[in-house]
């Protein structure tokens, strides 16, 4: 036996034997979903289908084809733009990298009590919270600033690291 040759060449896969002729059936490559390509696809093998590449900030509007080429645009232009006080959330996100996002309120900054008489620190012989007490054995200094219900916010100052 010797490999058939009559196939139209790139692009192209064989689906059949040529018996004693050199007359292989062939089938075009089959196309992959939107944002792979296929690679792979020659000869008896029909390939298969891997993930495409794209910049930051864009997201998958088509399929590559044979080649790591596959359509996009970025994220949040002209009629995808967030009103005022928003922006565009998950938009090519590594797991969704066709997701074109959604709009999502901005978050305003938390402000910090550090430096004001609201923080207490502590040594490493007097703290009780379960977090404090794992770390005052690893010798560092906590700040616990009480806030609203029974939750913490947490500062770890180990000594000799700024």
């Amino acid at each position: 036996c010797v490999p058939c040759t009559n196939g139209p060449g790139h692009g192209y896969y064989y689906t059949s034997s040529g018996s004693t002729l050199n007359s292989c059936k062939h089938s075009v490559c089959p196309p992959c979903p939107h944002g792979q390509y296929r690679t792979g696809c020659e000869g008896p093998n029909v390939g298969t289908c891997v993930n495409c590449s794209k910049p930051l900030d864009t997201y998958f509007v088509g399929s590559g084809g044979l080649t790591d080429s596959c359509p996009y645009v970025a994220c949040a232009r002209g009629d995808e733009e967030c009103p005022t006080g928003q922006y565009r959330f998950g938009c090519g996100a590594i797991e969704n990298p066709l997701y074109k996002g959604h709009c999502m309120p901005c978050k305003q900054p938390k402000k910090t009590f550090f430096g004001q008489a609201m923080v207490e620190f502590f040594s490493p012989a007097v703290l009780s919270h379960p977090v404090s007490a794992a770390i005052a054995d690893s010798s560092a200094m906590v700040a616990e600033v009480p806030s609203q219900g029974s939750a913490y916010a947490v500062s770890i100052k180990t000594p000799g690291i700024s």
